[in-house]
């Protein structure tokens, strides 16, 4: 980019993706040259799953008993083989990880926009209420207090719509932050219809 002065980036992050590319715009100079940031099913505050261990097993789990509306293209490009090889990446999508904590309270000056996608998994499950409650025994066993609480609030079955909701801890400027909630799992951001278009209606702005 020193080369070529001047341009400017938009960048289309998912899940673990978006902590990099706030990494880079907040914290390693990257506002300088980042035009806008679209980030979809971002761990802002992290994911329970994580903080217990749960979350390779979890998507490994859905992968396997996968419903129709997950292809397995959608599946696989989650990359479930290098998140489990990946130790230091699953720690860092803990609630009290160092990353998360060194992001959400930062202070230092921004100028990116960021648009945010936050999925609700509010479509009707293929799979019975018993059958849904047998998925997440299999995977939790004895249910622990943080998960029972992650369940029983919205999500887009990995990411909390609160964590995905809270970059800063709510405290990046309210100029430069745009969010909106489409009926989608942790899965679909970029495949489903809805949340296309909103991707469309904000690269037109």
């Amino acid at each position: 980019f020193n080369q070529m002065p001047g341009i400017k980036v938009d960048l289309f992050a998912h899940s673990m993706g978006t902590m990099i590319t706030r990494c880079m715009v907040e914290l390693w100079g990257g506002d300088a040259f980042v035009n806008r940031c679209f980030l979809a099913g971002h761990p802002n505050s992290g994911t329970r799953l994580a903080e217990l261990k749960k979350i390779v097993p979890w998507v490994t789990t859905l992968a396997i008993n996968k419903e129709d509306w997950w292809t397995q293209e959608e599946i696989g490009g989650w990359s479930l083989q290098k998140l489990a090889e990946d130790g230091v990446a699953v720690e860092d999508l803990r609630p009290s990880a160092p990353i998360l904590h060194d992001l959400n309270h930062s202070t230092k000056p921004v100028t990116t926009p960021y648009f945010i996608l936050v999925g609700q998994n509010n479509k009707p499950l293929l799979l019975d209420a018993t059958a849904w409650e047998r998925l997440k025994q299999k995977v939790l066993g004895s249910v622990d207090v943080a998960l029972d609480t992650f369940f029983s609030d919205q999500n887009d079955l990995v990411i909390a719509v609160q964590s995905m909701m809270g970059v800063r801890n709510g405290q990046y400027p309210a100029g430069l932050l745009k969010t909106a909630q489409v009926n989608c799992t942790h899965f679909e951001y970029f495949t489903n219809e809805q949340s296309q278009q909103q991707l469309l209606t904000w690269l037109k702005e």
